[in-house]
């Protein structure tokens, strides 16, 4: 018998997972809030639902493998998943999904591994209503700026560019 994954998101990088599953034979369920999302576009198999936990217990209960397109699945919708001890079926496991929940937890976990990553400055050490502040940070990085939203940031979603200032 096949294996039955669900891949917890239907965004773009669901669609990309559920295209190479495709070639792998593989047989895959997105799991969606809406019919309009990518990955519920190209005639996946699908489960459209407003995400509870209640609703996230039966996809684990009914797939042998869940996986996740993205780091925003909340501890409460898991809840009655690990109470059920379903939590294992996940993969990358939920510990792996946590570190890097958000995008200060993952220049972290880059910097922590030796990976290379661009500068940052954490934003909470900043007062961004003050633009002395902001100067003094924007002085720091000869090519400008970019603030991202910690979480919820994607594809110029919560992400804002400020070039440098030409210097005379």
């Amino acid at each position: 018998m096949d294996k039955r994954v669900a891949i917890l998101g239907a965004g773009q990088l669901a669609k990309y997972l559920a295209f190479a599953a495709k070639k792998l034979k593989i047989s895959v369920t997105v799991i969606a809030t809406s019919e309009l999302e990518p990955a519920c576009l190209d005639g996946n198999r699908r489960m459209v639902f407003p995400w509870t936990p209640e609703l996230f217990l039966k996809v684990f209960q009914e797939h042998d493998l869940v996986t996740f397109e993205n780091e925003w699945i909340s501890d409460r919708l898991l809840q009655r998943v690990r109470e059920k001890g379903l939590l294992e079926k996940m993969f990358p496991h939920y510990e792996c999904m946590n570190e890097v929940r958000t995008k200060w937890d993952q220049k972290k976990f880059f910097s922590k591994q030796k990976y290379p990553t661009t500068k940052a400055v954490l934003g909470s050490s900043v007062d961004f209503l003050k633009i002395e502040s902001f100067k003094n940070i924007n002085d720091q990085f000869s090519n400008g700026v970019v603030l991202k939203e910690s979480e919820l940031a994607y594809d110029g979603k919560g992400v804002f560019v400020f070039k440098a200032q030409e210097q005379s």
